[in-house]
């Protein structure tokens, strides 16, 4: 059977051709031999362009995993020391810009109007270090209650009872017997500080 014409359906920047041709083949001819040629160069060009992009994606895939080897072997000779230094500095970022706009745990002094305040552990980091990341156990503290009066634990404790609760206050003070013997790993100590950095983007 002879071919039937048909209409180029060729488009060239959103311009459909429409000339009417006659194929020499009936199933395979779209086109007329004008755009013939355009149309093959422009599906080529196409299919390089997707080739190019997937080379492009692999080697930058390769290249992430490459940088998340050589960070992870960096981690891994760094000292435990380290990685708490991380985790605390996240977690006090976090409990400054939480508390910002509270009084200090110890003495009700406004902490928007200190130069520079602290985040202040009711219990000490260094012999309570189970709780040292614990948000409840960490506040908005000045630095003369922090610093010059060592935390003055004995008058957080009236309003730590108030802002979370006689419940979590019993809570800490009860840790020791179920967390006391705790350590942290580096994988720990990194989730740690991830939290803290994410719960600070959203305050």
């Amino acid at each position: 059977m002879k071919p039937r014409a048909r209409k180029c359906k060729a488009q060239i920047d959103g311009i459909k051709c429409g000339v009417r041709f006659t194929p020499k083949f009936q199933q395979q001819e779209w086109c007329c031999s004008e755009h013939r040629d355009i149309i093959i160069k422009s599906t080529l060009d196409k299919v390089r362009k997707r080739e190019e992009q997937k080379r492009n994606s692999k080697e930058k895939n390769k290249q992430k995993r490459e940088r998340k080897a050589h960070a992870k072997r960096k981690r891994d000779v760094k000292p435990l020391s380290w990685f708490h230094n991380k985790a605390r500095v996240a977690c006090n970022a976090y409990i400054r810009e939480r508390d910002k706009a509270d009084t200090c745990i110890s003495c009700d002094k406004p902490l928007a109007f200190e130069d520079k305040y602290d985040a202040g552990h009711w219990k000490t980091q260094g012999a309570h270090k189970w709780i040292a990341y614990d948000e409840v156990n960490v506040n908005g503290q000045c630095t003369h209650c922090n610093m010059v009066l060592s935390g003055n634990e004995a008058a957080q404790r009236p309003r730590l009872v108030i802002k979370w609760g006689l419940e979590e206050v019993e809570r800490l003070e009860q840790s020791g017997k179920n967390l006391g013997n705790k350590s942290y790993t580096r994988e720990d100590l990194l989730d740690i500080e991830k939290h803290y950095k994410q719960k600070r983007a959203l305050l």
